[in-house]
């Protein structure tokens, strides 16, 4: 089964010469795990985590739709990144930027306007997804890949412009598996985090 290793060995140290000797906590080498008898372990470079977070919304859409996250090393390192208490909060932040401005009757917001009624259907869902979020059960790589697709999704239910889907439905199925926890073979340690 394909899992995820991550090593801890040596620390990331910063490329500019006045942080050359600062060191990180973050994780800096990933084994990437190809059947089951094939792996790679290798550090993981700067360049990786600069291309992990520009393609982040890619990454997502792939974790989403259940690819292990051990199939590389981008998708290793984004879902490490979904999994962080940081990333939960962001989203718990999000959400109920989402609810207040669905209330709040004459707001004028750049970008894609929201959804408004859809989002008051769906409030008692929302409210469940950030106490989900805030609490301390693991939560499930997949959904989180979702939730922030849906998010920052313009297309997404979430927003006026995604005829055919309902917001109700999806944040229902996000409940549902938030807190699954998958077996080893959709991706096994990096899967879940508490």
């Amino acid at each position: 089964m394909a899992q995820l290793e991550v090593s801890t060995e040596t620390p990331l140290r910063r490329l500019l010469p006045h942080h050359r000797n600062t060191t990180h906590s973050a994780k800096n080498g990933v084994t990437v795990s190809v059947g089951e008898s094939s792996h790679t372990t290798r550090r993981v470079r700067v360049l990786d985590r600069i291309q992990t977070r520009v393609s982040r919304d890619c990454l997502d859409a792939e974790l989403a739709k259940g690819v292990p996250p051990d199939s590389s090393v981008f998708l290793s390192l984004r879902a490490k990144q979904l999994l962080t208490r940081s990333e939960r909060l962001g989203l718990v932040r999000s959400l109920r930027r989402i609810l207040t401005t669905s209330e709040q009757s004459n707001t004028v917001r750049l970008g894609v306007p929201f959804n408004r009624d859809a989002i008051r259907n769906s409030r008692q869902q929302l409210e469940q997804l950030i106490e989900k979020l805030e609490g301390d059960l693991p939560v499930d790589v997949r959904s989180m890949a979702s939730l922030h697709n849906l998010v920052v999704d313009g297309g997404s239910p979430l927003y006026l412009v995604s005829p055919g889907r309902d917001l109700k439905a999806e944040l229902t199925v996000l409940l549902a598996a938030v807190e699954t926890t998958p077996d080893h073979s959709s991706g096994g340690s990096a899967a879940v985090a508490r």
